[in-house]
């Protein structure tokens, strides 16, 4: 195992053994811990006076989990819902259009990680009881040319220039973030975030500890949003807008169009 890898397992909850069978699963309980087992959980906020749990996952491992289902239903209603309503994009197009597709894009690097905040006691509750994700990975710029300047607002990602003002940091991406939309406007997706930006940092420190080129470098989180929607919230949260692009009505079925933002947050 990897460095990052040990450094995760010391972080397991000792709270899991009890919920857990010896094998990783306990094929009675409806809980959302039956299936792969988690890197670690931490008891999560209570939600509607109901506890819930934290499990943190390596997306590999989630080729095998039970609820990936569930996970892309609640993913795409919470688009859906976001985006319908503000006319940027259709409400009927699904981001995930298969229910491995978020495992894929996530990849297997090491460190990548996935958290699922769910009910403990999910009877009743819709998806299986998950409530919201979110995720991160090493984020690097394309290895290849990206294409001339004039067809640049025509992709979503970063031009070059916005590269060049992390100065050598070491990048992550937060992604797939997501909240249960009757659930949204609690603190939720903040609490996520904030959750993802200490795992990252955490990690971070555990490699430094352990030697290697880390000295005097940065680090760096990045997301990819739609400015419309998303902008002022993660801005809230310390992040900060580095470039946009805009996309006119007719994109992607777009009735009003939108905009693409860049934005990143130095956490070191």
């Amino acid at each position: 195992m990897g460095d990052v890898t040990n450094a995760l397992l010391e972080g397991t909850s000792s709270r899991l053994n009890s919920m857990l069978g010896v094998n990783g699963s306990d094929p009675t309980s409806t809980r959302l811990h039956t299936g792969p087992l988690p890197l670690h959980t931490r008891p999560g906020p209570n939600v509607n006076k109901k506890p819930t749990t934290l499990s943190i996952y390596t997306p590999s491992t989630l080729h095998f989990w039970s609820h990936a289902a569930a996970w892309t239903s609640l993913m795409n209603l919470a688009f859906s819902t976001s985006h319908g309503a503000t006319k940027t994009m259709p409400g009927d197009i699904d981001r995930f259009q298969t229910d491995t597709q978020f495992i894929n894009e996530l990849g297997t690097q090491e460190g990548t990680f996935i958290t699922v905040l769910a009910f403990d006691q999910p009877d009743g509750e819709p998806y299986d009881g998950i409530i919201g994700t979110a995720a991160a990975k090493r984020y690097a710029p394309p290895t290849g040319p990206l294409p001339p300047k004039s067809q640049q607002g025509e992709t979503f990602s970063r031009t070059l220039e916005s590269y060049a003002t992390f100065e050598g940091a070491e990048l992550w991406e937060l992604r797939h973030m997501g909240v249960r939309p009757d659930l949204q406007g609690r603190g939720l997706a903040g609490y996520l975030m904030k959750f993802c930006e200490g795992e990252v940092r955490r990690l971070f420190e555990a490699r430094r500890a352990c030697g290697g080129e880390m000295e005097g470098r940065g680090l760096v989180m990045v997301l990819t949003t739609l400015k419309e929607i998303n902008e002022s919230f993660y801005a809230k949260k310390g992040w900060v807008l580095d470039e946009w692009k805009a996309f006119g009505r007719g994109w992607m079925g777009s009735e009003l169009g939108f905009s693409v933002a860049q934005m990143s947050k130095r956490l070191m």
